[in-house]
């Protein structure tokens, strides 16, 4: 009788694992859809694709000329009357704009390579 309880048990408990278990069937994964959710979901990619982009816009850039540069200058001006151009023939006065034009090999980023 007390082997009986024991089986009579042990088949109770036993009986709910099996029956779930044939009743409950997972649906086969479909390694495209997720492959294709671990490449929208994965955020290395999402930054690496910021940071290639980043790149692609400072090549852009990089091509661009320098800003123009006005130059106004007065030389020799007399002390007494700094605002009188005209009373001595030394006093020199220039105005110029200049533009910085990238020559092969030269510039802040000659040599250098971005990391």
């Amino acid at each position: 009788m007390k082997y009986f309880r024991i089986f009579a048990l042990l088949m109770l408990s036993l009986s709910p694992a099996m029956a779930w278990s044939e009743d409950v069937k997972l649906p086969a994964e479909d390694l495209p859809s997720l492959v294709a959710a671990a490449v929208d979901n994965n955020p290395e990619l999402k930054s690496s694709q910021a940071r290639w982009q980043m790149f692609a816009n400072k090549a852009r850039q990089a091509s661009a000329l320098e800003d123009p540069m006005l130059m106004l200058k007065l030389q020799n001006l007399m002390v007494r009357e700094p605002t009188a151009f005209d009373k001595d023939p030394q006093t020199a006065k220039v105005i110029g704009i200049s533009q910085q034009i990238p020559f092969w090999g030269s510039g802040p980023s000659a040599g250098s390579s971005p990391v």
